[in-house]
């Protein structure tokens, strides 16, 4: 069986005309040098050796810019969709959702803003273990409280008992006269 027929989708995505660039060369170049991700900068430089007829395949530019030729041609299909937006709208993961409600994460929040507060996060546990009937772990509520809060328990530092204060000065009492002797 002859491999155009198992997967026709993909002979027929890898022969795509480079699309056009619609931004001016002297644009491309300022917002390459007003660009402070890398990654971004190397998608308009794409864009930028497209425009000025550097290079004219998928290939040539990925070999150029040191990148995949299947990254090159996600890119400009990115470009071909949305524009310049598209391009440079790159994606993050959302990460994992908090096991904490977000009426528990309120009310911590309240409650490491008042001025009675916590005195430590063992104790901001057992306050979310008593008020909000939760079953929780220690590193959760002292995440929480640090990453997603940005809480930082002040606690004086105790100093060590035989470190003295520092000595007083002293000084020779003045004469009367103003013309103090000296040795």
């Amino acid at each position: 069986m002859h491999y155009a027929k198992i997967r026709p989708c993909k002979e027929a995505a890898m022969k795509q005309a480079m699309p056009a660039v619609w931004e001016e060369a002297s644009q491309l170049r300022k917002l390459m040098q007003q660009q402070s991700d890398s990654r971004l900068r190397t998608r308009l430089h794409l864009l930028y050796l497209l425009r000025t007829d550097v290079v004219t395949t998928r290939a040539q530019a990925a070999q150029l810019l040191g990148i995949g030729r299947n990254t090159v041609g996600q890119w400009l299909h990115q470009y071909e969709r949305g524009g310049l937006q598209a391009l440079l709208a790159v994606g993050h993961a959302p990460g994992q959702a908090s096991s904490l409600p977000a009426a528990v994460i309120a009310g911590m929040r309240a409650k490491l803003a008042a001025p009675s507060g916590c005195a430590s996060f063992h104790e901001l546990w057992r306050w979310v273990e008593q008020t909000y009937h939760l079953q929780t772990t220690y590193f959760v509520i002292w995440y929480t409280a640090t990453h997603v809060l940005g809480a930082r328990l002040a606690v004086a530092r105790p100093t060590h008992i035989k470190k003295s204060p520092p000595p007083k000065r002293v000084f020779a009492p003045r004469s009367p006269t103003g013309s103090a002797k000296r040795c």
